[in-house]
């Protein structure tokens, strides 16, 4: 199977498949002696030759420029030139033949190899997710006397220093619910845990993923939270005072029992054109609880051929399979096993001389 290669980076690898053109039939057990000719192919530049291979005799053994292992099933592993890969090109691929210098041997043949994408970005680095975060990070967000509060809310997740002031204010605070019962006091006794809250969840969610996509969706909702006036008994905005309060819940004691999430989920929580969107608060907690556990949940093995319409989790689990189980190229087919050994999936192989090769649809074994 072909994987990308990074632009500039050492030590990298090239996949080739032999095929006897007598009858296009797979070639195993060649040589390095064997082959008579092999480059490397680069979209918008000169071909690098390999002229000096040598044979390999382990896939972990260390990196040897034009290196040659036997990987099984006509497919040879080449460890090629840095210099090959130096610049960018949108892709790379090896070419070559072959004749068999044994004693009494008589074939020859071509070395056709897979299309390597190349990537002048970091791979490890999931797409989009570095944009995004800087445009979240540039972004103007403000409360509703106007102010910017994008700093605050990046820095959410530390720890600030909390002056006596500012709790003492929180903690003066009242703050009612749809019934007009003061509900401070159950505020206060609630231990807030960043890791496990809705607001931890938003964090975690803002740093290490691309959610947060401007298209609308979640971050609809959760832009009606940011720009969420709170207020106490005699109408004063105390958004502030609660963002101080999550900055200083390491020094407040009490518990957090089910009776008195339940009171906060019910409390009437307003925008700044006094819309309740407390509703938004708990659809956005439902969303991000699932998100949660699907991002940290294992996920069975897949079966089958990938479908024409898969969810996103179901496509990145056929990637994993792919990349973790056994995959076998023969003549006729390309096998994709299961973690059981057995054939989950096919794609059948054409072979048209050295005019194309080509792979058909995915097919359930």
């Amino acid at each position: 199977m072909s994987h990308s290669i990074q632009t500039g980076d050492t030590d990298q690898t090239l996949i080739m498949v032999a095929y006897d053109t007598s009858d296009w039939s797979v070639k195993e057990n060649l040589l390095a002696a064997d082959i008579t000719s092999l480059v490397i192919t680069r979209v918008g530049a000169a071909d690098v030759s390999l002229a000096s291979p040598t044979d390999k005799a382990t896939p972990d053994a260390g990196h040897t420029d034009q290196a040659v292992y036997d990987n099984g099933g006509g497919e040879y592993l080449v460890d090629i030139t840095d210099a090959s890969v130096a610049a960018f090109y949108p892709s790379v691929a090896l070419a070559g033949t072959w004749t068999e210098s044994g004693t009494g041997s008589a074939g020859s043949g071509v070395l056709i190899g897979y299309r390597h994408a190349m990537t002048a970005d970091d791979p490890s680095v999931a797409l989009g997710s570095q944009s995004s975060l800087a445009q979240v990070i540039a972004a103007v967000i403000t409360n509703a006397a106007g102010t910017d509060i994008a700093t605050d809310i990046i820095n959410l997740d530390t720890v600030a220093d909390s002056n006596s002031s500012s709790l003492a204010q929180v903690i003066a605070a009242v703050i009612t619910n749809a019934t007009g019962t003061d509900i401070a006091a159950d505020i206060r006794s609630i231990k807030v845990d960043t890791a496990t809250t809705l607001l931890g969840h938003i964090l975690d969610i803002l740093e290490n993923t691309n959610l947060l996509k401007p298209d609308g969706g979640i971050d609809v909702l959760i832009d009606s939270i940011i720009e969420a006036v709170v207020t106490n008994a005699t109408g004063t905005d105390v958004s502030a005072d609660i963002r101080e309060l999550k900055a200083a819940v390491d020094a407040i004691t009490g518990d957090a029992t089910e009776a008195k999430q339940d009171q906060l989920i019910e409390a009437v929580i307003t925008n700044a054109a006094g819309t309740d969107i407390s509703a938004d608060v708990r659809v956005v907690d439902v969303l991000i609880d699932s998100l949660v556990t699907e991002t940290v949940s294992a996920a069975t093995e897949p079966t089958g051929a990938p479908p024409l319409s898969a969810t996103r989790g179901a496509k990145i689990d056929f990637l994993y399979a792919t990349l973790r189980n056994k995959v076998r190229s023969t003549a006729t087919a390309k096998e994709f096993y299961n973690n059981a050994g057995a054939i989950s999936w096919y794609k059948d192989v054409t072979l048209s001389g050295t005019a194309y090769y080509q792979e058909s649809e995915g097919t359930a074994s």
